[in-house]
């Protein structure tokens, strides 16, 4: 669980650090919103990010693979003035991140929240 809720802003951005909290991410909306915060104050590593999120994702077991894509939902919605380059980056993995979700076994109600989710990107 993500400890460090009110994530400092400051000091330096590190892989490894925002790996450990891609980790530690569960489906809180407290917690998605704080690391989305996270990453949009600290935009100007975007392409790292979709690339470890990316990894991340395609390692996570099946019941925490919908808390990502709550997280990339959160960054790309909110960083819209602020980042508009997550939109982009996110943009050109999407594709393998649905051909991998295809793959899962998800519940029903995983299902249909993947399904809100298309819905609001279209």
């Amino acid at each position: 669980m993500i400890t460090d809720l009110t994530i400092k802003m400051d000091g330096e951005f590190s892989e490894a650090t925002f790996e450990r909290k891609l980790v530690e991410l569960r489906e809180s909306q407290k917690e998605i919103q704080a690391l989305s915060t996270y990453c949009i104050h600290h935009r100007a590593h975007h392409k790292m990010m979709v690339r470890v999120w990316y990894k991340n994702l395609k390692g996570l077991h099946v019941n925490r693979k919908l808390s990502a894509m709550y997280l990339v939902n959160d960054v790309v919605q909110n960083g819209r003035k602020k980042g508009p380059e997550f939109a982009r980056e996110f943009g050109t993995v999407m594709r393998r991140v649905f051909d991998h979700l295809a793959t899962m076994d998800f519940d029903e109600k995983t299902v249909s929240s993947l399904g809100r989710l298309v819905a609001v990107w279209q």
